[in-house]
């Protein structure tokens, strides 16, 4: 019973209250000071450019085979401080750190 609200940030600093950011492929270039701005905060990080869990993403959507999949970073979540649900693991892809 709690209310999806969906907002768009033009800059990392206007996110107050947010508990997952989707970052486009539109903002590849601006990952590490996205996630850098992010650091310490509990906001799970969600996108689909390729290296996004790599360079500290936590869960990134792939394409494979027609299907959508996703890869997960714990250690990202880890350093967040969030954990992720076991039943979400399940069909996930676990990433090593440095892998994507």
């Amino acid at each position: 019973n709690h209310p999806l609200i969906v907002q768009r940030y033009q800059r990392v600093e206007e996110i107050k209250t947010c508990h997952i950011l989707f970052v486009s492929q539109s903002e590849t270039k601006q990952l590490e000071q996205i996630f850098t701005n992010l650091k310490g905060r509990n906001i799970l990080t969600v996108g689909e450019v390729e290296g996004f869990s790599q360079r500290g993403g936590m869960i990134r959507f792939v394409t494979e085979k027609n299907k959508i999949r996703f890869r997960v970073n714990l250690e990202a979540t880890k350093a967040a401080n969030l954990t992720i649900s076991s039943k979400l693991l399940k069909p996930a892809e676990i990433i090593a750190p440095g892998k994507d």
